[in-house]
């Protein structure tokens, strides 16, 4: 890791997906006398002019947040892959929606880093995440469990210097090359 903590978050902001309830957590972390804030970075990437983009850049000011989260406009695939390949912490924001799982899910499982999910407990998203160990997913509105969650994730990313990817067993099925295998294992069958 570095000794870094270092979230990443891609993609677009949609209603119901509100980041202010991850960044009053990261408030909390920052607020420590034991914290660095040097080893931390949060990097919102493809922000847009949306009225969440605008809300988070109005949120920021005066924050502690505001010296370690970065907002990066679009850029190119190979620009994103950089970031998420360095990344300590894949952020996916998944709230809102109950009976539907964000293809970002799907896709930052195939990147087999650590993730932190926001979604509801009982969402079919949770249901999806709680069963990969390695990734924290907590309900939006559970401040005090984001917070064990960011420090436990500052003890191990900064101070031991532990990355832990996720496992491949819970890796591989969500990778192109997998999906694809499955694809035409099926195609294969029809007469």
């Amino acid at each position: 890791t570095k000794h870094t903590l270092e979230f990443v978050f891609a993609g677009d902001l949609y209603i119901n997906r509100d980041q202010v309830s991850f960044l009053e957590a990261l408030e909390h972390l920052l607020a420590r006398q034991d914290v660095d804030p040097v080893r931390i970075s949060v990097k919102f990437i493809g922000a847009r002019e949306s009225p969440l983009w605008r809300r988070l850049r109005q949120w920021l000011p005066g924050k502690r947040c505001e010296q370690v989260v970065s907002l990066i406009p679009e850029i190119s695939e190979a620009q994103l892959q950089s970031h998420i390949y360095t990344a300590t912490v894949l952020l996916n924001f998944a709230q809102g929606k109950p009976t539907q799982i964000p293809a970002k899910t799907f896709e930052r499982l195939a990147n087999g880093r650590a993730i932190l999910a926001l979604s509801e407990t009982g969402s079919d998203t949770s249901n999806q995440l709680d069963r990969v160990p390695g990734v924290h997913r907590i309900s939006p509105e559970d401040l005090l469990g984001m917070q064990r969650i960011l420090d436990d994730l500052y003890q191990r990313h900064v101070i031991e210097g532990q990355l832990r990817p996720l496992q491949d067993k819970y890796v591989t099925p969500y990778s192109r090359e997998f999906q694809n295998r499955v694809l035409l294992d099926v195609l294969l069958t029809v007469p």
